[in-house]
This record gives C-alpha cells, structure tokens and sequence, in this order.
C-alpha cells in the first residue's frame, strides 16, 4: 500500500513539473527595481545566465510593491502591476535585449508565438493582437456587436489564443447584466 501511495506521488509530482507547462515560472527568472529618480527606476532581470537592464527608465506608476512576476518562459518574463480598479499594465522583459514592452489592460497571451491582447479605446475595434518582436498589430472586433462597458474586458467570459487564433467568448450586453447572451468571436491572428 505505501509502495502505491509512493508510485502515485510520483506521478502527481512529475505531471506538475512537464516540460510541456509553459505558465510556470522559471525560479532563476527574477526582476528588481532600482530607483533613479523620484518619479522612474531603471528594472534589472536576469534569465539566470544574463543579467538586463531596461534601455530607458520606466515610470514609478508602473513599478512598486504591486508589481509582480506573473509568468515567464525561455524568451520572456512578464511583471503585472495593478493600476486601479479597472485598469492594469503587463511589463514584458525579453531575454534577448534591454527593451520593456508596456501593455495596458492584457487579456491574452500565446506565450510560445510572442503575441498579446489587449484592450484599445480606437473604435471601432475592441482588442488589439501585437507581435510582441516584430512590433505588428492586428486590430480585432470591427464588425462585433458594441459592448455596454467602456471595457472590453466587462463583456469577455473567456478568452485564449491557440494556433495562432483568437478565441472570444463574447458576452452582451456585458458579463453582469441578466438576462445576457454570448457569441463565439474566432479570429486568425496574422502573424
């Protein structure tokens, strides 16, 4: 019986640690913030080999006590910091340069392509797909029905990206109000 219990430890423990998880994150992947004025820090990050430091400092309303590492893998590590109550900003830190990428408001990521979504405010869109790299953008949610939120973010129940495609659950008039209805966006991200 302990012999059992043993075997299936074991197996729990393994199928934690896969090498196919890519939301882990990385212990040897860590951030720190360095002051250089009363109002930016510089951030410093490592991989665990390199040690970076951000090209150009970075506003204080993004890096304080509420900035924390939320996911890394090999190309990347992402710090989230909450800026009120309906907004919040991802930090993306490559592994291969000194330049943090700001993201306001993310909703998604396909973490092995490089590409986030997020909010915008240029109607008639509702999200934004960037290539995080090559700096592309693909506008999303032209023809969609308008969401009773300024925030997009109200009328999504569930969102990912899979093979390169944008998958929304999209709730109107908005996740809080009932009775409420939900459309199935798919979008191919061009990338």
């Amino acid at each position: 019986m302990k012999s059992l219990f043993l075997l299936f430890f074991c197996a729990v423990i393994l199928g934690c640690h896969s090498s196919d998880k890519i939301e882990t994150i990385n212990s040897k992947h860590t951030f720190e913030i360095v002051k250089a004025t009363d109002s930016t820090s510089f951030l410093h990050w490592s991989d665990g080999k390199k040690t970076y430091r951000s090209s150009k400092p970075v506003s204080n309303n993004y890096l304080d006590h509420k900035t924390k590492l939320q996911w890394s893998n090999d190309q990347y590590m992402c710090l989230k910091h909450s800026n009120g109550s309906d907004t919040w900003t991802d930090l993306i830190l490559p592994f291969n340069n000194n330049e943090v990428k700001l993201y306001e408001n993310t909703l998604a990521y396909d973490k092995v392509n490089g590409i986030v979504i997020y909010e915008t405010d240029s109607l008639p869109y509702k999200l934004v797909a960037e290539n995080i790299t090559g700096k592309k953008k693909q506008y999303l949610g032209e023809h969609w029905k308008n969401c009773s939120s300024l925030f997009p973010h109200y009328c999504i129940d569930s969102i990912y990206v899979e093979n390169k495609e944008l998958y929304v659950d999209w709730v109107l008039p908005n996740k809080i109000d009932q009775p409420n209805t939900a459309e199935v966006q798919k979008v191919k991200l061009n990338f």
